[in-house]
């Protein structure tokens, strides 16, 4: 609303130094209801003088206005194109009029936002205008203003560069628009100009970091490395906490034309954490080009300082960085400390997980079982996430199952499934397990909720099946196994690879076996007059 209070007071200024269009009708009234905000009515009253009279701008403004106000109140689009649609109407009837002009760029740009969809159109539709405008009457700054951000929003950021100028030659002292005329001479890869903008605004005003920062860029593109450098070791001076900086210099002083390479860069950052150790970023890059360099042991010192005193958002990082030294130095049990750590910092950081993942595997192939069920317990209570708590559940139920505690196993199966509701293997190995115990009604009632998740489940499928088979309840365990043949089938017809074709072809070839074991039953059944289906 600020900005279309000040395009309105902009549009006053133009509309009163043009020629004023004659109007062809009485439209005091429909703009007493306009200044009264009762736009809706307003427009209906100007769209009657319309019908007399279709292009007068004087009521085609109104209605514009009015669309204007309704569109940025709600977020009906009809509303908003509608403004538009007038407003078009409104340049076509008094093309010479710079006010009619500028609002209508303002307007596009402004709708470009509400309609990402047709930003481009839009942008393009405010450049035009806004160009148009300023031919019209050079005097206004506004619309320079507007002009030079639809040519950002447009790529066109030359364009964007020469608009925010003309508006520095025009006011020297208007410090907001270096910055812009900086960034827009960098991204149009002027970067000799970018460097003439900086070092004028930062004369202008040497509190903007912003300054140092796009020098440095603007100096590194150009080839400068040690110009560059010294601009981002100021804002170090200036501002010792500040990611940006670091990043930087890390990328001028490891790049491979810079003298000294890997070793000076150690130095340097070495020197910044002893002065700045206070913060992480000095930390956290000595203890990369450390690592980098070979010295994984006072990378440690350093990432044990940076994690001590990290608490902010990617302190992940510091932990996983010490799990993978501790892991290199032969330390595994606190590299696993590490890692969940860093799960603990952010329990969705699957690089963590990964390496927690190898150990886990290792443990389990080597039968420690123990040890495997701890570690996964650790990693779940650092990493609250539902579907992956479930997945780790599943695995600790297939740990002490192996332990022999086939209880416990139910209990971390029956926790998995609660987690994750919709995955039909929790039922299908709860079922499994259940059945093994003689716990047969239990066991077919997983079995069927697997189904439930999946319809085309083969596995539940078969154990059900089988399930019913071993209990004699034969009509319908040849409904299940014949249902599991049938998926068998369809499922080793689109077989991707030779693999799980070999594996299809095995689940076939046991459901045929399964079903000839039915057929003798049924038939050892029939010669002994037993029901079928008891």
């Amino acid at each position: 609303m600020r900005r279309l209070a000040a395009a309105l007071c902009v549009l006053a200024v133009l509309c009163a130094a043009s020629p004023a269009p004659t109007a062809h009708a009485d439209l005091a009234g429909a703009e007493e209801l306009m200044g009264r905000e009762k736009y809706a009515e307003a427009i209906a009253e100007f769209k009657k003088a319309l019908e007399t009279a279709p292009s007068d701008p004087r009521a085609l403004y109104g209605i514009s206005y009015c669309y204007i106000r309704l569109g940025l109140a709600s977020t009906q689009s009809d509303e908003l194109w509608s403004a538009e649609d007038y407003l078009k109407r409104l340049v076509e009837a008094a093309p010479g009029v710079a006010g009619y002009r500028y609002l209508r760029g303002w307007w596009a740009f402004t709708l470009a936002y509400r309609a990402p969809s047709y930003t481009r159109h839009l942008l393009i539709t405010g450049e035009e205008e806004l160009s148009a405008a300023y031919g019209l009457d050079r005097t206004n700054v506004e619309t320079l203003k507007l002009l030079g951000l639809c040519r950002e929003g447009l790529g066109k950021y030359k364009e964007a560069a020469e608009a925010y100028r003309a508006i520095l030659e025009a006011d020297p002292e208007n410090l907001a628009y270096y910055p812009r005329l900086a960034d827009c001479w960098y991204k149009a890869g002027m970067f000799k100009d970018a460097v003439g903008a900086c070092r004028i605004g930062s004369a202008k005003d040497s509190a903007n970091l912003f300054y140092l920062k796009m020098l440095g860029d603007a100096l590194k593109a150009m080839g400068d490395l040690k110009s560059a450098e010294a601009s981002y070791a100021a804002g170090i001076g200036k501002d010792p906490a500040g990611a940006q900086w670091y990043e930087s210099l890390w990328l001028v002083l490891m790049d491979p034309a810079s003298e000294g390479g890997a070793a000076r860069c150690e130095e340097v950052f070495g020197a910044l954490a002893e002065k700045h150790g206070r913060h992480v970023h000095p930390l956290k890059f000595h203890s990369v080009i450390l690592r980098r360099n070979g010295k994984a042991g006072k990378a440690l010192e350093v990432l044990k300082t940076w994690t001590s005193i990290d608490r902010g958002q990617g302190r992940e990082w510091g932990w996983f960085w010490m799990g993978e030294v501790l892991a290199e130095l032969g330390r595994p049990e606190e590299a696993d400390a590490a890692f969940v750590a860093a799960l603990e910092a952010n329990p969705q950081f699957a690089n963590a997980f990964n390496p927690l993942q190898k150990r886990f595997t290792a443990m389990r192939d080597g039968r420690r079982f123990s040890e495997a069920a701890d570690l996964l317990k650790r990693i779940s209570a650092a990493n609250p996430m539902a579907e992956f708590h479930a997945w780790v559940m599943f695995e600790l139920g297939a740990d002490l199952q192996d332990m022999g505690d086939r209880e416990g196993a139910l209990k971390a199966w029956a926790k998995a499934e609660e987690l994750n509701p919709t995955e039909p293997r929790f039922n299908n190995t709860l079922g499994l397990e259940l059945r093994a115990l003689g716990r047969i009604e239990e066991a077919m009632a997983q079995f069927r909720k697997a189904m439930e998740k999946s319809m085309d489940f083969m596995y539940s499928m078969e154990n059900l099946g089988v399930t019913l088979l071993q209990i004699g309840k034969l009509a319908d365990a040849r409904d299940m196994l014949v249902r599991s043949y049938g998926a068998a089938e369809e499922q080793l017809i689109l077989a991707p690879d030779p693999g799980t074709r070999a594996e299809r072809e095995f689940d076939v070839f046991k459901f045929q076996y399964f079903l000839v074991e039915l057929r003798e039953i049924e038939m050892a059944g029939a010669n002994g007059g037993r029901d079928g289906n008891r």
